[in-house]
């Protein structure tokens, strides 16, 4: 299927041709300028859950697993929302550990600039160049476990696929595929998706990958996470169901993007840790309480979001957040 020069080419539909596809592109078969192209071609039509998951599958075999005990949850999300908001799904992270509940959680660098997850742990201070010995060590004790791509990812940072990437500089069908790579090995998903037409093909592709326990969640603001703006989108990957959730149902003001948008590593590291220690009351804080409610209500299915996020308030509240963030920073650092 490659090509030596630009022109365009038949895009496959079905999920075998987009996995063999993939591997051209993953294999150096094709350049940065025809994979712009293909972006492009794509980009004209909505992305299919058998392309999608046809995607995952070239990648998956390279994207090493743990198996993991006590049924950890993985909150990410595709990225590439085009709007800088805080390390939610961080700061999230904790709050769930600190709750008592178990995560292996996936993370990448910013591709925009912003802060990414790894970006504000390198600035709290962990080490985010941990071998699986080391991460499930640390899993262990703390019920947390993070993994960043710099040796796990399936496609390196420094590849031509990476390059095309960022040429384009747009969303791409890899944008759909990092989050379905399961590169924890956490059978239970949170899916934040920035496009709100990618939410049902990334829910129904993560089902045809063998994800069954989650949801693919989206702001309609664009936030791929649950937003404080506006109204979400939360479908279940397991039965395809979608449900509407209103922030002020439970309570929340509404908010202006400007009230929970993020800044540098070095400025989110700082908000982070303010926030851990509890007392902290802001638009971000909301946000933050918002989206480890739904992750609540994944592993602990006999919790509505009312009362899931009552216990991540009730949680943040007591300072334990702050407790389990430094004890996993400092054991990161462990020899």
């Amino acid at each position: 299927m490659s090509t030596s020069d630009t022109s365009p080419i038949i895009i496959p539909q079905d999920s075998e041709g987009m996995r063999d596809l993939v591997v051209e592109m993953k294999s150096g078969q094709q350049t940065v300028d025809q994979m712009i192209v293909i972006f492009q071609q794509m980009s004209r039509n909505a992305f299919r859950s058998e392309q999608i998951a046809g995607a995952v599958n070239a990648i998956k075999p390279s994207s090493p697993s743990t198996a993991l005990e006590g049924n950890p949850i993985d909150n990410c999300s595709t990225g590439g929302s085009g709007l800088k908001t805080f390390n939610t799904s961080t700061a999230s992270a904790f709050l769930l550990a600190a709750a008592g509940y178990k995560v292996a959680k996936s993370g990448n660098r910013s591709a925009s600039g912003n802060s990414g997850s790894m970006d504000v742990m390198e600035e709290l201070g962990a080490n985010v160049d941990l071998n699986p010995e080391r991460e499930q060590a640390i899993y262990s004790e703390t019920g947390l476990l993070m993994r960043f791509p710099k040796s796990n990812s399936g496609i390196s940072s420094q590849s031509e696929v990476a390059d095309a990437r960022r040429e384009y500089g747009r969303n791409t069908i890899f944008n759909c595929v990092g989050p379905l790579l399961n590169m924890t090995g956490a059978p239970n998903k949170i899916i934040g998706v920035g496009q709100r037409g990618h939410t049902l093909p990334i829910a129904e592709a993560a089902k045809l990958t063998g994800i069954q326990c989650g949801k693919v969640i989206t702001g309609h603001d664009g936030l791929d996470e649950l937003t404080v703006c506006r109204k979400s989108d939360i479908i279940d990957i397991g039965t395809g169901s979608k449900t509407e959730l209103d922030p002020c149902s439970l309570g929340i003001a509404l908010a202006n993007h400007t009230d929970i948008e993020g800044g540098t590593p070095e400025e989110n590291a700082e908000l982070m840790l303010k926030i851990s220690r509890g007392g902290v009351k802001s638009a971000i804080v909301d946000l933050i309480l918002l989206n480890t409610a739904v992750a609540i209500t994944v592993v602990d299915s006999e919790k509505d979001m009312r009362v899931a996020y009552d216990t991540a308030a009730e949680t943040l509240t007591f300072g334990k957040m702050y407790e389990v963030m430094q004890r996993y920073i400092d054991l990161t650092n462990e020899e």
